[in-house]
């Protein structure tokens, strides 16, 4: 197993959405098992998680974005489901489990198409991508 620290955790709603957390600290860890799977526990106030607390408590599976040990590293969508929540000393830890599902390549594509749906185009887009790709800023909308 090899552990990292969590930098950053978005929930992905049914409609496409990103809903960002308040991380006051978090881990993840890959299990390096036959099924490739990674356990992420992340450290969050209990105001962020009642931002979230409808995805956590849906059936089914819960899409997440993390990066990864350094805030500039791309966004890694996660397959996952929720194994445990806890409330500790006035904050929530929440434990899950998942499956990496899209490679990172795939941030560029959709930060591309989150410009362009804001209109922007020619210099514009071109200024506003070279600055957006290097802060890895929350992308509006996620799609496969």
């Amino acid at each position: 197993m090899k552990t990292f620290r969590l930098m950053t955790l978005q929930f992905v709603t049914k409609e496409q959405k990103l809903i960002s957390v308040n991380l006051e600290d978090g881990l993840i860890i890959n299990k390096e098992d036959e099924q490739s799977r990674w356990l992420i526990e992340a450290f969050i106030s209990k105001e962020s998680f009642a931002s979230i607390e409808k995805e956590v408590n849906a059936d089914g599976k819960i899409f997440v974005m993390a990066v990864i040990s350094k805030k500039g590293n791309d966004p890694v969508l996660f397959e996952t489901s929720v194994c445990s929540a806890a409330e500790v000393d006035g904050a929530i830890i929440l434990l899950l489990e998942g499956v990496i599902k899209k490679g990172r390549n795939k941030y560029a594509e959709l930060l591309l198409e989150d410009l362009i749906n804001q209109g922007l185009q020619g210099d514009q887009l071109l200024d506003a991508f070279k600055l957006r790709i290097h802060a890895k800023p929350v992308i509006a909308a996620l799609r496969d």
